[in-house]
Order: C-alpha cells, then structure tokens, then sequence
C-alpha cells in the first residue's frame, strides 16, 4: 500500500483560462517548447496527461542573472499520453532560443493564474489527512504538485526540452507480511521532535526544491483512509527454467 501523505498548493487546481482555439502546434526549433512527463510513485497510478486540459506553468529566465524572461506562462498538453509535448497557445507566452544564451526553466503541475513568483510558491500538508486508497492517476493529479527544474540549459537541436515531472511530497509505502487480512483504520506517521512533517504555511522554491518560512509545524501526521481498507501479503509467483 501506498500512503499519499498530501501537499497543498494554495489556490492551486485546474483553472479555466481565456484562451485562443487550438491550432496546430508550434513546430520550430527556435521556439522554447517540451516534452513532458511525470513519475508517479504507484505502479497502479500512471500519470497520463489529458490534451487540452493539463497545463503546466512554465518560469523561464536568463542562467544565473535572475531576470526573468516571462511571466508564469501556461502550456498545455497536446496529446493524452503519458509523454506529451506542451506548447503555448498565446503570443505572450512564446519564447525563443537565442544562440549562446543560456536558461534556468523550471515547470509546476496543474497550472495556476495565482502563481507570481517561482521562487515563493506557498504551500502547506495537513497534520490530519483522509486519503483515498488505492490512490488513482485522476486523485493523484488533483491533490498533488508536481514539479521539475534545469539550470544553466542551451538550446537542444530540436528545440524542444525534455523534462520529468516530480511530486514535491514523500510517499510512504507500508509492507504487510501478515498472510492474514489486517483492518487498517487509520495510520500516525511520527518524526522526532522538531521534525517539519505537517505545516500549514512553507514557501517553495521551484529552482531550489527547497523550503523556507515553515510554520506552526507538527512532528506527526494522522492518515485515515476514505473507506474501509484491509491489508494482506500479495504472493508472486516466480517461473524457473
């Protein structure tokens, strides 16, 4: 089992935004655009993006000055596949390459209108959680952040920047070796003292990964799950030749 221990991005979800009628994508090179796809932390949850609808926001500035070269720009996702190419629908949003420059870009999941600075996204995880379980790829992408970020990067030949999606939470997956059936009604996750397990205020960098400004920390989690779950050992059986 597979225990999603969940992170909220303030204001964050699907949002509908003013946009043109999708045409044919961007195709050349000399536009910044991506190939994209996520790890999931469930064999049984797959992340598959939806065209049209998923959107990432994309933060693209100069390698090592800072100067920001848009302003949380939305792509979407052209094709429902696990591995999608995202391009922008607006004007404002494209960039192009420009030779011998170099980049830091940094992607989020799902896109946001409210999102302003990569460098101070907030963010916060509940110290009491109700979880679904098994967890699938629709509720995965609903309540999750997912998060990639390369320095320094010059222009591919295509074009096009291949990058790997992340959730920013841990996961934790519980092992049961009992042959028996075991009722799980709920499950604490401690740390030791001091330990920022839950929070309800933290500010996420993008280009970092990293936390800061935590506050009214907790060292424990409380998960329950959404409806009656009971755990068993999954035997595997193994062919010799």
């Amino acid at each position: 089992m597979t225990l999603l221990s969940a992170l909220a991005l303030t204001a964050c979800g699907k949002e509908e935004a003013n946009e043109p009628e999708k045409d044919a994508p961007m195709t050349s090179s000399e536009y910044i655009s991506f190939k994209v796809s996520a790890s999931s932390p469930s064999e049984s949850a797959v992340i598959t993006w939806e065209a049209v609808s998923d959107r990432i926001g994309v933060f693209v500035s100069e390698a090592g000055t800072g100067s920001a070269l848009n302003d949380n720009a939305y792509y979407d996702a052209y094709t429902s596949t696990a591995s999608s190419r995202f391009f922008p629908l607006r004007d404002a949003d494209k960039l192009k390459w420009e030779d011998g420059k170099k980049y830091d870009v940094s992607l989020y999941y799902p896109f946001t209108t409210k999102m302003t600075d990569a460098t101070s996204i907030p963010v916060s995880v509940a110290e009491n959680q109700v979880v679904s379980i098994p967890l699938t790829t629709t509720q995965l992408k609903r309540s999750q952040i997912f998060v990639s970020s390369v320095k320094s990067v010059e222009r591919p030949d295509n074009g096009i920047l291949e990058m790997s999606l992340a959730p920013v939470l841990a996961f934790v997956k519980i092992n049961v070796s009992s042959n028996l059936p075991v009722a799980c009604n709920s499950i604490k996750l401690s740390g030791e003292d001091g330990t920022a397990l839950a929070f309800k205020h933290a500010k996420y960098d993008l280009f970092t990964s990293s936390l800061s400004e935590i506050d009214s920390v907790s060292s424990e989690i409380n998960v329950k799950p959404a409806s009656p779950v009971y755990l068993c050992l999954v035997l595997k059986k193994v062919y010799r030749y």
